[in-house]
């Protein structure tokens, strides 16, 4: 099979190698950018301009990176070392000139051993629930061996990079030198406005926007929380800063270099409950709720306000409230709402869809599980992914592909990133929305991107105040990574 480059990725290339091999390619997804950096992997090793080539990303990532590598670009399997497949693991590195490994099995500092956390719910002496609390779990999985003499890094989804504290920053932070070729890969680099470039940038060109993220706060940021450190660029740091993202990285949209039909958006009206109503409008005033014992419990952060208010929505409320969110110490909070208003409207949607099938996006397992069992009582084949069930993957997947799977339902962060196996499918629903702008848009352009044929179709489910801002606010981030697409980029040329 012959695979050639199109114009835009040629340039892009070039552009890359005029920069001393370092920048970004923040191509929207499905314009090729697993493709492109496979070729130019295989040209890097063939001209011998490179010793290694460590190729770092999400766990789901892999996959398609391995077949890119030995299917498109040519490079036989015995080259290829790949951390996240058991049997190379087993085996252990034998000096192959390519290194993959995902985000989550790099290792930790070396003065720090990694720790997970699990919640410990505790029940009383009559088996009642009283609470729980987070117990740190020590976690060895991390990588054998690491050659040192790696000097050309590819690393895929890096818009997962941009906290400065996470383990995967520090790390390339630490290996990642000056001299090296680093070519950084997303189709929403920067999530959270313009506030999420601090990672991606300092890895590109260090101190860039300051020598530490203290340094870019001052100089770019306004403190908006004190309590939770959150902030955003000042807009009089805005041209600043994006004249920087503009000499290190290359934009690209679907519909400026593809042909493919168009993704409409719509809405899917339901009614909520008083029930359901009256509760999100305590939280959201008076700041309260009641947990199972009868305690008011107050709730500070925005943020469990919100996702609360969702699952009282979805029908339910199941929250674990930690001593950052609550006056009061640890506690479970538990309370059932119906979940007609929403699964009814829902149900006349699928009807209307006449069997097609439908990839439906919610964000708690509680959700899932619910929402599976009232569409098998309702007649239809379903499939859902959650946290703790993802066994078979790619089977399941191409179950609903190619199979009689009618309906799948997912965390948006499960099949909503790096799978590229849902071309043939139309619909999507937004059951539950999400507050994150690439969340977002990386599981809407599963089905819109490149190679998709026919016309696709997004539905959000709209029932309450809560929803709408989270549909404002998604529109607000996406304007700010349109801007960025829109700059003028000055394309040069150099032989690779």
């Amino acid at each position: 099979m012959k695979f050639e480059l199109r114009t835009y990725q040629k340039i892009d290339i070039e552009r890359w190698v005029r920069n001393n091999y370092r920048g970004g390619w923040y191509w929207d997804p499905g314009l090729g950018k697993t493709f492109t950096a496979a070729v130019v992997a295989r040209r890097l090793l063939k001209k011998g301009r490179t010793g290694k080539i460590f190729i770092g990303g999400p766990e789901v990532a892999m996959s398609t990176w391995y077949d890119f590598l030995t299917r498109v670009a040519g490079i036989p399997e015995e080259m290829i070392f790949n951390h996240s497949n058991p049997k190379h693991e087993k085996r252990g590195y034998a000096n192959e000139p390519v290194i993959m490994c995902n985000f989550e099995k790099l290792p930790p500092p070396p003065d720090k051993k990694r720790k997970t956390h699990k919640v410990v719910m505790h029940v009383d002496e009559n088996g009642m629930l009283k609470g729980g609390e987070l117990v740190a779990v020590r976690n060895n999985r991390k990588i054998r061996v690491f050659p040192e003499d790696i000097d050309t890094w590819f690393l895929d989804e890096c818009h997962l990079l941009k906290e400065h504290d996470s383990n995967a920053f520090k790390f390339f932070s630490r290996y990642v030198k000056k001299e090296h070729k680093l070519l950084m890969l997303s189709g929403t680099p920067f999530p959270n406005r313009h506030v999420s470039c601090y990672g991606q940038l300092t890895l590109m060109e260090p101190g860039i926007v300051g020598r530490n993220i203290s340094a870019f706060r001052r100089d770019y940021c306004r403190l908006i929380n004190a309590q939770y450190e959150t902030y955003s660029v000042r807009k009089d740091a805005v041209p600043v800063l994006e004249s920087k993202i503009n000499r290190l990285c290359c934009f690209k949209t679907v519909e400026e270099h593809l042909d493919i039909p168009p993704l409409t958006f719509g809405e899917l009206r339901y009614h909520p409950s008083l029930e359901q109503k009256g509760f999100i409008q305590a939280i959201l005033a008076k700041r309260t709720v009641v947990d199972v014992d009868g305690r008011a419990i107050t709730v500070k952060a925005p943020s469990i306000l919100h996702t609360m208010g969702q699952q009282v929505l979805s029908g339910y409320v199941d929250m674990r409230i930690t001593p950052q969110f609550s006056e009061f110490e640890k506690a479970h909070i538990s309370m059932e709402f119906g979940d007609g208003p929403k699964v009814d409207i829902l149900l006349q949607h699928l009807e209307v869809l006449a069997g097609r099938k439908v990839i439906i996006w919610v964000n708690f397992t509680e959700t899932s599980d619910r929402l599976k069992q009232r569409l098998l009582e309702a007649g239809y084949k379903v499939d859902r992914f959650a946290a703790d069930d993802k066994k078979n993957f790619m089977d399941r997947i191409d179950a609903f592909v190619n199979g009689d799977v009618q309906i799948l339902i997912s965390h948006p962060k499960i099949i909503g990133i790096s799978v590229n196996h849902f071309i043939s499918i139309r619909y999507m629903i937004w059951y539950e929305m999400t507050w994150d702008w690439a969340v977002y848009e990386q599981a809407v352009t599963r089905i819109y991107r490149g190679g998709q044929t026919a016309p696709t179709f997004c539905w959000h489910m709209i029932g309450h105040e809560l929803e709408k801002r989270q549909m404002e606010s998604l529109q607000q981030k996406e304007d700010v990574h349109n801007r960025l697409s829109s700059l003028d980029l000055t394309n040069v040329r150099d032989d690779f």
